[in-house]
């Protein structure tokens, strides 16, 4: 197991959750991909994205 898979179980589970949040909200074809709720939830998969690659 090398340095980078040691993430923060935490951090794995706030992921996910992000990720099945913008999938659940915004997975159909009339979603606006320039509404501020969509960008809100991508910017929380970016961060959670971010945060789970420093562990």
């Amino acid at each position: 197991m090398g340095l980078f898979n040691r993430t923060d179980p935490a951090a794995k589970q706030e992921l996910r959750e992000a990720r099945a949040d913008l999938n659940e909200r915004f997975n159909h074809r009339d979603a606006d991909p320039d509404s501020p709720e969509y960008l809100a939830a991508h910017d929380r998969v970016v961060a959670a994205e971010k945060n789970t690659r420093r562990g």
